[in-house]
């Protein structure tokens, strides 16, 4: 018979020391939305996504529409990435800033 498994707490400083996932190191200089789209091309369904809903976004239907697409393209950049290499700040400011700039604009 094996032991049970004990579970203990964890304190803060325990928890500041972890990453959940493991985060990409920062790369020497942002990348560019093309070399976005190069690792994960998924990202281009959501540019088309973000396109797409600019003229239908009212007033009142913008912060929905917007939450679409950022829910869209979280899971592609940024630290939930599901590539490790795009798993940082600086993938997510550049995908963040040209999705909108595409939602607001209609144009890429």
């Amino acid at each position: 018979m094996t032991e049970p498994v004990t579970f203990r707490s964890i304190t803060c400083a325990e928890l500041m020391t972890m990453k959940f996932p493991p985060i990409a190191p920062l790369p020497d200089r942002a990348p560019t939305w093309v070399e976005l789209i190069q690792v994960e091309p998924r990202l281009v369904e959501v540019e088309a996504m973000a396109l797409r809903l600019h003229p239908r976004a009212s007033q009142d239907d913008w912060p929905r529409a917007w939450s679409d697409v950022k829910a869209a393209f979280m899971p592609l950049v940024g630290w939930e990435a599901e590539q490790y290499g795009l798993r940082h700040s600086a993938a997510y400011d550049v995908a963040y800033d040209h999705l909108l700039n595409a939602f607001e604009t209609g144009k890429t």
